[in-house]
């Protein structure tokens, strides 16, 4: 006879929390998450992320978040005419928040996990200048400084 094994957890069942302290609420869990990130202006801009979300939900509790939440903040975003690349960033900041607490046992979901980012064009190649143009930048710049040089580069 076969044991029967459970991959899952059934219903009723919830996971432990095994890394934050007991009675952990969504102020301390945010605190630690933010403590993570060493630059004070990430700090910032995801604290003001978080912030906008909370605004958004009515101050909904992050084990309340659903998939809907996330996905009617996005569209409240796009409707207050933000660019894309600037509603990517902010909810890539709410996803990290979202992972931080499942993997911390906050949550029994990552909510975020299902939530797929808006696609972002990338523009960097717009900003590359080839060697021939470098050149020509330098020629131009050492003549606007230097009129009398007349080395060629």
């Amino acid at each position: 006879m076969m044991q029967e094994v459970t991959i899952y957890p059934g219903e009723g069942e919830h996971r432990r929390n095994t890394t934050l302290p007991p009675g952990a609420n969504d102020a301390m869990v945010i605190e630690m998450w933010l403590r993570a990130h060493r630059s004070p202006r990430t700090r910032d801009a995801y604290h003001t992320d978080i912030t906008d979300l909370f605004d958004f939900t009515g101050n909904k509790a992050l084990q309340e978040l659903t998939l809907l939440d996330l996905l009617d903040f996005e569209a409240h975003l796009t409707q207050e005419g933000r660019r894309i690349a600037s509603i990517a960033r902010k909810l890539s900041a709410v996803k990290s928040l979202l992972t931080f607490c499942y993997k911390a046992g906050y949550t029994q979901v990552n909510v975020g996990a299902a939530f797929t980012l808006p696609p972002v064009e990338t523009r960097l190649a717009e900003r590359i200048m080839s060697e021939s143009q470098v050149a020509c930048f330098r020629q131009g710049w050492q003549r606007t400084l230097y009129p009398d040089f007349q080395r060629n580069l």
